[in-house]
């Protein structure tokens, strides 16, 4: 049998996994309402007040936008003439493959979920449809190869040369890049027809919160996206929240910008200066793990430090300090566990980096000068290496876990 030891450990690291289910987390009373007014008490009331608007959430990677949505959906739901679906793009199909279509048909999929059974032809229908249209498959049709050259034949002679002719359809749920398929009218029919069916059944306004797209590189992608599927289904009066790109903010897709009703940033927490986040970022600690005495004086203040006002960098770094202190033969989480934590995440950040971002990185922190512009400045911020803060002060700082690693890393290359 394991040992008490290992298995409360076990828990500990159980609490903090970084890969789990947001959902998951806020049903296990994990949440934490941040301090001051969130984005999503934001977006919820807007909605509530134009239930058919599009709204934009963008920010880094970590820094809490899915668990914002899942807040929103629940307070949403909670106005009571709303029906709010929830989507992950990158359940459905690779984020990278994404192009116009891919939304409307995601969102089609879940719908059609909801449609309850039984169901009449024209709707069995759209669904047949809708799965040709998402989906790779194949239609096998006879062909006469003969009759093409002579169309004279007999038709004994043409039945011996009937052969059977494959061909494949790609659906617009792939995984792997081809040319863009066409009939996005149709797609819109079948969405339209689905949509009817499930309005009918659940009496209530559509919003669909749309997540996951925040790891797509291609503004020009999003932009087309916005342009067609957003305005397709705002057409049809379904209110949407989109996770984007933080690059998309600093594109010149100006045009697909006006089409967004409201845009919302989510950035990183000023733990260094703001005294309530740093409070908010102890509280999510505790909430998952307040055993007495488990936390050294100063290893939980370190925690939150060194997480930079990343949030999925606070997760990650707790977790990999409980299994330091476990590693060590520990009872408890002390500095020294917090310390080799913070090198293994230092090094996953600072592995791969260019010889220009190190460049930047090393010039920002001698000048405290950071201007976005480059491919590799942005690609600092996407990835946490920089992080932006605006409260109490908008300024952008070097990732804290990766400072002690620049200068060697410097001198190497």
């Amino acid at each position: 049998m394991p040992s008490d030891r290992l298995l409360r450990f076990r828990q500990y690291m159980a609490a903090f996994e970084g890969s789990a289910d947001p959902a998951k987390s806020i049903d296990h009373g994990h949440y934490v309402h941040a301090p001051g007014q969130l984005l999503v008490d934001q977006i919820a009331g807007r909605i509530a007040l134009r239930p058919n608007s599009t709204h934009l959430l963008v920010g880094g990677i970590g820094s809490g936008k899915t668990t914002q949505l899942l807040v929103a959906q629940k307070q949403l739901e909670d106005v009571g003439d709303l029906a709010v679906c929830y989507v992950d793009v990158s359940r459905y199909t690779d984020i990278s493959q994404v192009e116009p279509g891919v939304l409307m048909t995601i969102v089609a999929l879940e719908l059609a979920d909801l449609i309850p059974s039984p169901m009449d032809a024209s709707i069995q229908a759209a669904l047949k449809s809708l799965e040709m249209i998402a989906f790779d498959h194949t239609t096998t049709h006879l062909v006469n190869p003969r009759a093409a050259n002579n169309a004279m034949l007999d038709i004994s002679r043409n039945l011996f040369s009937l052969r059977q002719q494959t061909m494949t359809h790609k659906g617009l749920l792939r995984k792997v890049q081809e040319d863009n398929p066409t009939g996005n009218s149709k797609l819109e029919n079948v969405f339209q027809t689905i949509l009817q069916a499930v309005t009918q059944h659940v009496g209530k306004t559509l919003v669909v919160l749309i997540d996951g797209l925040d790891r797509l590189d291609d503004t020009q992608k999003f932009s087309q996206m916005i342009r067609t599927d957003l305005q397709a289904m705002k057409a049809l009066g379904i209110g949407t929240v989109i996770v984007g790109p933080i690059l998309f903010i600093h594109s010149a897709y100006q045009d697909a910008k006006d089409l967004i009703d409201h845009l919302y940033y989510q950035p990183c927490f000023d733990v260094e200066k703001s005294a309530p986040a740093r409070k908010f970022f102890a509280d999510v600690i505790e909430t998952r793990l307040s055993e007495p005495g488990f936390f050294a004086r100063g290893s939980l203040n370190l925690l939150v430090r060194q997480s930079g006002g990343v949030l999925r960098d606070l997760i990650t770094l707790t977790q990999s300090a409980i299994e330091e202190a476990y590693i060590a033969g520990d009872q408890n989480l002390e500095q020294r566990h917090i310390d080799k934590a913070v090198q293994t995440l230092a090094r996953a950040k600072i592995m791969g980096i260019s010889e220009a971002a190190l460049t930047i990185l090393r010039h920002h922190l001698q000048n405290k000068d950071f201007v976005l512009g480059s491919p590799e400045s942005f690609q600092l911020l996407t990835s946490r290496r920089i992080i932006e803060y605006d409260y109490p002060n908008y300024r952008y700082v070097v990732h804290p876990a990766i400072v002690p690693l620049l200068q060697p890393v410097a001198a190497s290359a």
